[in-house]
């Protein structure tokens, strides 16, 4: 079939030749249509100039390709307040009275914890549908406590007290119950946006929960006067995937948008955990701590409104849920039996 086609284009050029040497003009004298023989340099045409060189504006075979149009990159910054708020310690019970009658006047549930203000940050690049950020937020130690007076009328449900402390917990002036709570967090995220409004992420998290739970009873001295404390420190180290979605309103000219979002984070927790008791004048009853590993999932939702102030301006209000699970929580290690010193450990806790 080559050998075809080479001989098709040969017989084109020998049909199309003749005609044109016969438009040349011949003179008299030299050799005339019909005569053998080269053209002399008169009658040859002019060659071409000195400069054999292209245009650059012609595209061609040997052209560099145009390198696609360059997107330029944006900083995103955010900075805002924040306040989350732990669920309840539960109903475990912590003090009684026995006169008129027994009676649990105070559990755990009473030193409902405070809402935790605190402040959050995210600085982000973004290069067309593309971006990668890093995120996170502080709250700074918020403390709930409930105390109940009662002279020589409170009693708890701690025994087999260590020596110096018989009158831990029983007949006492003063109970009193506090939580204290830290919370640290941080993220990297590369996020994709797939349409409009609609964007997915995937990155690491970094999670640092913090709290101690404290029992005191006392009867107004230094040496009857102690505290029996409890702390738990939940590090968390964890892969996440997540989106958000957004929809402006059309009814406010598209200045107002509703949006959600969604993480799930899965990972490594190191928990250190300690438990004391303490008397007003340093004594120490016992002291121990120890260290333990899980396998935590943290989950966070938020609905928001977004408001367009400006053109690279706008402001975010919303409400954040968020779930960790299967984690060391103080509340749920408290042993009233105080002979037994070592740590429970028991770690299928869940906060919000």
């Amino acid at each position: 079939m080559l050998k075809r086609w080479i001989g098709l284009a040969l017989l084109a050029s020998c049909v199309c030749h003749p005609a044109a040497v016969q438009a040349q003009k011949w003179s008299c004298g030299e050799m005339g249509p019909g005569m053998a023989g080269p053209l002399s340099p008169k009658n040859a045409p002019p060659g071409p100039s000195g400069d054999l060189s292209l245009p650059a504006n012609i595209p061609n075979a040997w052209c560099e390709p145009e390198p696609p149009p360059c997107v330029p990159c944006e900083v995103y910054v955010f900075l805002g307040g924040m306040a989350l708020q732990r669920q309840g310690m539960g109903n475990a019970p912590v003090t009684f009275i026995t006169t008129p009658a027994v009676q649990v006047v105070r559990d755990l549930n009473d030193a409902w914890p405070n809402m935790a203000p605190g402040a959050r940050g995210t600085v982000g690049v973004r290069q067309g549908v593309h971006s990668l950020e890093v995120t996170g937020f502080q709250l700074p130690p918020n403390e709930s406590a409930d105390q109940i007076d009662a002279t020589g009328a409170l009693n708890s449900f701690f025994i087999n007290q260590p020596a110096g402390f018989a009158f831990f917990g029983t007949a006492n002036n003063t109970m009193r119950t506090t939580l204290r709570s830290i919370m640290t967090d941080g993220e990297v995220n590369y996020r994709r946006s797939w349409f409009d409004g609609f964007e997915s992420l995937i990155g690491f998290r970094y999670l640092n929960l913090n709290e101690r739970l404290s029992i005191l009873a006392s009867n107004g001295t230094p040496t009857t006067t102690g505290t029996h404390s409890l702390r738990a420190i939940n590090q968390i180290y964890a892969g996440q995937v997540g989106f958000e979605a957004a929809k402006a309103l059309a009814v406010f000219n598209c200045r107002v948008a509703l949006g959600c979002g969604a993480k799930g984070a899965w990972g490594f927790n190191q928990v250190a955990a300690e438990q004391s008791l303490v008397r007003g004048d340093g004594l120490q009853g016992f002291a121990n701590d120890e260290t333990r590993q899980l396998f935590t999932q943290v989950y966070e939702t938020n609905v928001f409104v977004d408001i367009l102030a400006a053109e690279r301006f706008r402001v975010r209000a919303g409400y954040i849920f968020m779930a960790v699970i299967h984690a060391a929580f103080t509340p749920d290690n408290l042993d009233f039996n105080l002979a037994d010193q070592t740590i429970i450990g028991n770690d299928d806790g869940c906060a919000f």
